[in-house]
């Protein structure tokens, strides 16, 4: 969905963490809130966009369960080149410096 939608300023519209305001599961990730659901609810998705969305979720679920796409079994086998330098992080990074 790429249409401009406003929310409640905290990253989503109000629901408990993994489900609906009306209590239906969420499909995104533990401890994210559910802002799809509180669109639907709205009326802000229309039923032609919300059958698109889940033909996409559909289709991206599918390649992750035949590992195919970018879930191929050839990408688990990546690892940098071994001549790329390390990064480097700031010496504040494991919290004990001060900045």
């Amino acid at each position: 969905m790429e249409s401009p939608l406003l929310s409640n300023g905290h990253g989503g519209f109000g629901e408990k963490s993994g489900e609906t305001e009306q209590g239906q599961p969420c499909h995104r990730a533990p401890g994210l809130l559910c802002e799809y659901g509180q669109v639907r609810r709205l009326g802000l998705a229309s039923d032609d966009l919300h059958a698109l969305v889940e033909q996409a979720r559909q289709r991206a679920l599918g390649l992750l369960q035949d590992r195919s796409g970018p879930f191929a079994d050839p990408w688990t086998a990546w690892s940098p080149d071994p001549a790329w330098p390390l990064p480097a992080l700031p010496d504040s990074a494991d919290g004990t410096a001060p900045r």
